[in-house]
């Protein structure tokens, strides 16, 4: 589809790919990409070793094939992209490996949450794979992030893209706290 939007002149070259996350519905089309398109790959760094090193992990979903990483990049890393500026962040939601990106223009701002936030709210329906608790992991770091940077919209690569509220992030973090305690 990409290389029908790209024959249509509906958009330019693709420069770079960014990886929300390990999991194979994100990755295994990566290296057909870089290779069709010639575009670099920017993760974060905390995701390298298991983009690059896939075989040395024992992790849900994996795609096995190594991706060549062109671009590290640090958490709360700024940087400047075609007029957009963009703020890289750990975001380890749906799992430990995971990242999010704020794409701010003009003063309006759009948080790319990969799969670590979805329409219908926090997507932590599957425990065993990534419900983790306490104070700065999972759904209680990206929450309370959300609430720090106040995006104007959440992007999720599946669902598309909801208005943030603010309301919604503070009950959301008072059910996890609440969560921890029973457990």
């Amino acid at each position: 589809k990409v290389g029908q939007w790209r024959g249509a002149k509906e958009f330019g070259p693709i420069e770079a790919l960014w990886i929300t996350h390990y999991h194979d519905d994100h990755t295994q089309a990566v290296n057909i990409a870089r290779r069709r398109f010639g575009c670099k790959v920017w993760v974060q760094r905390g995701m390298l070793d298991i983009i690059e090193n896939p075989r040395a992990y024992n992790m849900p979903c994996l795609f096995p094939e190594s991706i060549h990483v062109d671009r590290i990049l640090e958490d709360r890393e700024v940087f400047e992209w075609k007029g957009f500026r963009m703020c890289a962040y750990y975001f380890p939601g749906q799992t430990l490996y995971h990242a999010g990106l704020l794409v701010e223009k003009d003063g309006f701002k759009v948080f790319l949450s990969g799969d670590s936030f979805s329409n219908w709210g926090l997507d932590d329906y599957c425990s065993e794979n990534r419900l983790f608790l306490g104070p700065g992991v999972g759904y209680e770091k990206c929450l309370e992030l959300l609430l720090e940077v106040q995006p104007d919209m959440l992007v999720n690569p599946h669902w598309g893209s909801i208005r943030f509220s603010a309301e919604y992030a503070r009950k959301a973090l008072a059910s996890l706290r609440t969560r921890e305690e029973l457990y």
